[in-house]
């Protein structure tokens, strides 16, 4: 049985008007802020962050023609962001544990999805970031919250 079914006074509630529509994608060099700001009645939700080169000629002078080299930093995100109203971070590597996912010739660069999520409460917040991290929940099924 799930934390979610064991919980009282359980109400139904649709996700899918959650992330219909509201996915911000945005992209960082070294140096550049991450600014996001959500609405009085809304708090950050990230939904993903990678930490590396993933297009080509992104945040560089010249096309190297290497991709792929990247780290998942989206728990590092989440715990600045997740659950806020805003959040500033700026990208530099030590900000990023220091993860260096490419050579040290490639500058990386910050990528980021986020949702801002109308004003749930925190239970209902820790419940939704568990379960969408931990992939048990598709955006179109029913869950259930207290």
């Amino acid at each position: 049985m799930s934390a979610v079914t064991m919980l009282h006074d359980v109400e139904l509630m649709d996700v899918s008007w959650i992330f219909a529509g509201n996915r911000t994608n945005q992209s960082f060099c070294q140096s550049e802020h991450l600014r996001i700001k959500c609405s009085h009645n809304q708090v950050i939700f990230i939904e993903m962050a990678k930490y590396g080169r993933m297009q080509l000629s992104r945040c560089a002078r010249g096309e190297f023609g290497y991709l792929e080299c990247w780290a998942d930093v989206t728990t590092i995100l989440d715990e600045h962001c997740s659950g806020r109203r805003s959040c500033v971070v700026k990208v530099l590597d030590e900000n990023f544990q220091n993860l260096r996912p490419c050579h040290d010739d490639l500058k990386s660069y910050l990528e980021v999805a986020h949702t801002c999520l109308p004003g749930l409460n925190p239970v209902q917040l820790s419940i939704l970031f568990f379960m969408y991290y931990e992939n048990q929940i598709n955006m179109f099924e029913k869950i259930q919250f207290c």
